[in-house]
């Protein structure tokens, strides 16, 4: 229902601009999902020469986990200057070091796309810019600089990085829809789709319901896609999409995909250092099993192995 609201709206505001082109009508200024200006850079290309022959680092939802992200960078030589590092986006919100992360990842000159709690944000310091009394959880953004709150209202919903056929994007795609008519609310917010039968035509859903899927499981390609903001499945692992929300801020891991230009990609992780936020319920019920597992199965006998939750768990 909230997609039909956002189109019909969109779909007026586009008639309207026709017909009044000149106008300065808020109304008039498309808007992000939080009702933001879209920056004019929604999309970004990543050229041949700009990537070269770098590693690609892809690193999870950060969530103001400063400490965490700089023992992560450390493990992925991120700073040997032979790394293309681009984030999932959620870069700040519920964590501790908020401003650091921004700083630092502007420091290394890495790319991320927005996430939802990007633009929460983001909406928070427009509202404190139009006279509104800044909440508490939010004074940390008056230490960013003018430049870092640039940087961020202009981060992209997607970055395309055609010469290694992947995408990055914070939730996801909604399968066989260019990404230039993407729904901006489904790529901060999706996490299932249903297919609609009568349509042939697979519809976004940002919770999951008996019907759905989650959307990287039917996404087809032919680009790779890394995504976050589903903290509650964890690390997913799909034929064309990868998941890299681990949970690091509610006591999980923070994830990288580490994909070199030629050869085997190799996944790093980096276990919290503190439970941040409160876990909701059934993520809550993950950690627990995590520390099950880890007392039922801890053993160094050689048998082939998987990583769950940043565990290494026997697969035979």
């Amino acid at each position: 229902m909230a997609a039909l609201v956002s189109c019909a709206v969109n779909l007026v505001r586009t008639s309207l601009k026709y017909f009044f082109p000149q106008s300065n009508n808020s109304f008039l200024i498309e808007r992000s999902p939080y009702g933001l200006p879209l920056s004019a850079r929604r999309h970004q290309i990543i050229t041949k020469d700009e990537i070269a022959n770098k590693r690609l680092v892809v690193i999870g939802d950060v969530h103001g986990c400063y400490d965490e992200l700089v023992e992560l960078l450390d493990k992925c030589h991120v700073q040997d200057g032979n790394s293309f590092t681009v984030f999932v986006g959620d870069l700040v919100n519920k964590g501790p070091k908020n401003a650091a992360v921004v700083k630092l990842v502007r420091s290394i000159g890495a790319y991320s796309v927005r996430g939802n709690h990007d633009e929460v944000v983001l909406r928070e310091w427009q509202q404190y810019q139009n006279g509104f009394q800044m909440r508490r959880e939010f004074n940390w953004l008056t230490e960013l600089s003018k430049e870092d709150l640039d940087w961020m209202f202009g981060l992209p919903y997607t970055i395309s990085i055609p010469p290694r056929k992947t995408i990055v994007v914070h939730a996801g795609l909604v399968p066989n829809v260019p990404i230039e008519e993407q729904d901006l609310d489904y790529l901060i917010h999706v996490r299932d789709v249903t297919y609609d039968a009568n349509n042939t035509a697979w519809i976004g859903s940002k919770k999951s319901s008996p019907n759905s899927k989650p959307w990287a499981s039917v996404w087809t390609g032919p680009d790779h896609v890394y995504f976050g903001h589903d903290a509650v499945r964890m690390f997913q692992e799909y034929d064309f999409a990868t998941g890299l929300d681990t949970g690091c801020v509610y006591g999980g891991s923070l994830t990288a995909a580490v994909i070199p230009e030629v050869g085997e990609r190799s996944v790093v992780q980096v276990k919290a250092h503190a439970v941040y936020r409160k876990p909701v319920t059934t993520f809550l019920s993950l950690l627990n099993l995590q520390a099950e597992v880890h007392l039922l199965l801890n053993h160094n006998d050689g048998s082939p192995q998987t990583q769950f939750l940043g565990l290494q768990i026997p697969c035979s």
